[in-house]
């Protein structure tokens, strides 16, 4: 008898070694098909006119057209990663209907241990459109055929669009969007080969240390709501359902960063968790969401192929 049981004991642990083993397989499997079907470009000796400028502090990124991109230099640091006022504050604050990420909770004290280029807003459109100009580089939605439109509030996938053609009513100072991770990754392959130079996607943890600026408070200038619309687009001073805003309209946070709060949710580096390895972390909020995610430790997560009209990225170099 002794003897049965333990062979039901052993073939059940193998049957869950199994299990585990095909599921780690079937995502990272999805992961390198999604990151190889796009076949995300490394553009080595690409050339391009754009050259790096560095100040004290302060990086800009320009063509003989004038200025791409404007960088701040984050020095390292420590802060408390996640929602660091306790769940009743958080709702007292916010109101009925708050909802919270796990991951938000506990904070947990965070290290950066390197200081980085930031730059101070989303890549723009005019910056995107000069990137697809010098490579000729085709998005996921244009090779796809489609991306997702907001219908009578609801995202449905239509055919045709794309970062170019989402709206009447974009302007060459307003975000990039409808752009898939794997799209957000080949422009900073691209920035890389052009100026020599690690550029990538912020890490959720560098991006949240950059928007909270020092701060402990729900957004980087404190925790009244009431001011959020001097700082951020969002779903209560919308001018234009369904497209961003102009870049750096509103006021910057204490290190100069612009938009940490709203207009666009940016595409981070990095997986929210091992179990989410085909979804990326996006940090923010946008035009279309309510304070709640907009607060500097929101911390959610979308499917790499996804392309959407909030959807944007902001760029990070590295030290040298």
């Amino acid at each position: 008898m002794r003897m049965e049981w333990n062979k039901i004991k052993y073939r059940a642990k193998v049957i869950l070694i199994a299990l585990i083993v095909l599921f780690i397989v079937s995502q990272l499997g999805g992961f390198f098909y999604y990151y190889f079907q796009f076949d995300v470009p490394t553009f080595k000796d690409s050339v391009s006119n754009i050259e790096w400028v560095e100040g004290d502090g302060i990086a800009l990124i320009r063509s003989e057209k004038g200025e791409l991109a404007t960088l701040i230099q984050i020095a390292p640091g420590e802060f408390n990663e996640g929602a660091e006022l306790e769940i009743n504050q958080l709702k007292g604050l916010l109101g009925p209907g708050a909802d919270f990420l796990d991951q938000e909770f506990p904070s947990i004290k965070r290290k950066i241990e390197s200081g980085y280029w930031l730059a101070d807003s989303e890549t723009s459109f005019k910056f995107f459109e000069h990137f697809v100009k010098s490579t000729g580089y085709e998005t996921v939605a244009e090779k796809q055929g489609y991306s997702w439109l907001l219908r009578a509030d609801e995202f449905v996938r239509t055919n045709g669009v794309n970062w170019r053609n989402y709206s009447d009513s974009i302007k060459s100072n307003q975000p990039v969007v409808m752009i898939a991770w794997a799209d957000a990754k080949a422009f900073t392959n691209w920035l890389s080969s052009v100026l020599n130079k690690e550029v990538r996607l912020p890490e959720s943890s560098e991006w949240e240390y950059a928007c909270k600026a020092g701060t402990p408070t729900l957004f980087s200038f404190g925790n009244d709501t009431t001011f959020l619309s001097d700082f951020a687009w969002y779903n209560r001073n919308l001018l234009d359902k369904g497209v961003p805003q102009t870049i750096k309209h509103k006021r910057p946070n204490s290190w100069g960063l612009y938009d940490m709060h709203g207009n666009v949710w940016e595409w981070c580096e990095n997986s929210p968790n091992f179990l989410e390895i085909k979804s990326k972390a996006i940090r923010g909020g946008s035009w279309l969401n309510s304070p709640r995610s907009l607060r500097s430790s929101f911390n959610a997560f979308e499917r790499s192929e996804i392309r959407e009209p909030h959807i944007g990225f902001r760029i990070l170099v590295e030290l040298n």
